[in-house]
């Protein structure tokens, strides 16, 4: 909403909405070129290189996971029932990102998508490394006000917001947006009792805080204005390293607030972790805890665990992309991660194929040393800002790489 743009995948370009057409949205020329293309059988470029780059390589994408774990009718648009060649579709999925509010700087984000990160650029200005470089974000906050309330009314008109199955609310941080509220009250008002909220959160917020908007939400539950509630937890890896890559994540805090939501039956829980190379060799932490998580949940809700690869400043830098270390260096620890990933749910085995795909992308690539100096340099300027010390944390990647 801040940006004024849509896009059908995180990864793909971002294109302007029209501010007399909201309704629109989905359905923008771009969009419709993208799905003819994908029905001739070819790749749209523009940011779908990253699911094909893995498929090339036999892994498992983001797209293909999807398709195999989502088979649901509770995710296909209405019109693919009767057409699967359709390319002008109703959304049944509604991803938003309100504004950039959030009280992390993750290593691998930026202002765009965090008001912490723009305070620190208004602080101490722009980071310029080689063809790497970042500024303060600017926003038209009356173009915003009118997108938030273009859609409410989108949803209102012709009880479009009986169709909407997924309601997921990214950020910045979800749980701290005034615009959460105004969702809350909305579908209060609206009901919708094949609806699944999703909200996609770094879980740092003050406990009891926390537990007052959860509150709210079984609330909605409870009333059947809602069906359910989805909470993707983002984290990466268990240990400090976390705490250096999310910048100002408490594992304490994150810890107390998402236990109180293992026995939450109205609650399907996932953790979602942006693979980089700063956080794959503490992954294994994390997945030891989450299968310890899981013999708190009932059967049949099992912690969902999905991954991607580093985006934002992470893939402008490409230095904590993994691929840019080469062939072996993450070897032994892919190896431990799979050994410690369970296989007994088709959930689980559907994680973990997704990790193994991840690894045989990145197993064959090329050191590029160019890169990993860059992302030192980054790390580098990030201690000077924030007064940390990446190198007592990766001592691995303070080698000379040739």
């Amino acid at each position: 909403m801040e940006t004024g743009q849509s896009s059908s995948c995180h990864r793909v370009n971002y294109d302007p909405i029209d501010p007399n057409d909201f309704g629109n949205f989905h359905n923008l020329p771009a969009k419709i070129q993208a799905r003819e293309a994908m029905l001739r059988g070819d790749w749209p470029g523009n940011g779908c290189e990253y699911c094909s780059g893995i498929e090339k390589e036999g892994g498992v994408s983001d797209r293909l996971m999807t398709l195999q774990r989502y088979h649901g009718l509770d995710k296909i648009p209405p019109e693919l029932l009767t057409n699967s060649s359709a390319t002008k579709v109703t959304p049944i999925i509604l991803e938003i990102y309100f504004n950039n509010t959030c009280n992390l700087s993750c290593v691998y984000c930026s202002p765009t998508l965090s008001s912490k990160w723009n305070d620190e650029f208004k602080k101490f200005g722009e980071i310029k490394i080689q063809d790497y470089r970042e500024d303060i974000h600017v926003t038209n906050r009356d173009r915003y006000q009118q997108m938030v309330a273009d859609l409410w009314r989108y949803l209102e008109e012709n009880d479009r917001y009986k169709t909407i199955r997924h309601f997921q609310l990214l950020g910045g941080e979800s749980l701290l947006q005034k615009e959460l509220e105004q969702s809350f009250d909305f579908w209060s008002c609206h009901p919708n009792p094949s609806l699944t909220i999703n909200l996609i959160t770094n879980m740092m917020i003050p406990h009891h805080q926390f537990v007052k908007k959860m509150q709210k939400v079984k609330a909605l539950v409870d009333a059947e204005a809602i069906y359910m509630l989805e909470l993707t937890a983002s984290l990466d890896c268990w240990g400090p390293e976390q705490e250096y890559v999310r910048h100002g994540l408490d594992l304490v805090t994150w810890q107390k607030n998402f236990e109180y939501m293992l026995d939450k039956s109205w609650c399907k829980l996932s953790v979602h972790s942006c693979i980089s190379s700063l956080t794959i060799k503490t992954l294994p932490e994390l997945i030891k805890k989450i299968n310890n998580w899981n013999k708190h949940r009932s059967e049949g809700a099992e912690i969902e665990h999905n991954f991607d690869l580093t985006i934002g400043a992470g893939q402008r830098l490409n230095g904590m992309h993994p691929k840019v270390f080469g062939a072996g260096v993450f070897d032994k620890d892919f190896e431990k991660i799979l050994e410690l990933m369970p296989e007994q749910t088709e959930m689980q085995r559907s994680s973990r194929a997704q990790m193994k795909g991840l690894f045989n992308f990145i197993k064959n690539s090329t050191q590029a040393p160019e890169r990993i100096s860059i992302l030192k340099q980054y790390l580098d300027e990030l201690d000077r800002r924030r007064n940390t010390d990446w190198k007592k944390l990766f001592p691995w990647l303070t080698q000379d790489w040739i």
